[in-house]
């Protein structure tokens, strides 16, 4: 069975940017579909959905939030945008698991980036995404350079060992509260 998709109408002109007329001066603008509570789309184990819809967009609720920052007006129901970015991140969570089992599937690999860890600037270890670039990274001076940070010093060293006793502290209440109980 073919795979269904809804789209709504395509616009053309500025007015796409901007909500309806009738909700400009309300205060407050019902949201989401009928029979799902007006909730941002869920994320759900297993579920396949034969229709993807998407959200209310965004792009017309950031200006219509702009629009009346700059006419010092209320922006009727400020929640939305929220929803919408909980909805987006559900989403994408949704299409990143269908092509990381597509590519698993076809090639035995997962298709995401390679990470790996890395020190920064304050000699904290963060997860660097690998991506390609146009010269190889002996070549690409501007790359090596916002590479090499360096960390190390006097001040590094301090923060660092004042970074772990925090965590440490943290731990130590965290046992603290627990033997309490």
């Amino acid at each position: 069975m073919p795979m269904q998709m809804h789209t709504s109408a395509v616009r053309r002109d500025l007015m796409e940017f901007f909500d309806d007329k009738k909700n400009w001066s309300e205060n407050e603008v019902k949201v989401g579909r009928a029979g799902h509570g007006g909730a941002a789309y869920q994320v759900q184990q297993g579920a396949a959905p034969a229709v993807v819809r998407a959200p209310q967009g965004s792009n017309m609720l950031l200006t219509m939030e702009h629009e009346c920052n700059d006419k010092m007006e209320v922006f009727p129901s400020p929640e939305r945008i929220d929803k919408v970015k909980i909805s987006m991140e559900n989403l994408e969570t949704v299409v990143r698991e269908r092509n990381k089992a597509y590519h698993l599937l076809e090639t035995g690999e997962t298709g995401e980036r390679p990470q790996k860890a890395v020190k920064n600037a304050f000699g904290l270890q963060v997860s660097y995404k690998a991506c390609e670039h146009a010269l190889p990274p002996f070549m690409n001076l501007k790359w090596i350079k916002s590479r090499n940070i360096g960390y190390g010093g006097r001040a590094v060293n301090r923060f660092l060992l004042k970074y772990r006793e925090k965590l440490y502290n943290a731990k130590r209440k965290a046992k603290k509260y627990v033997a309490l109980s």
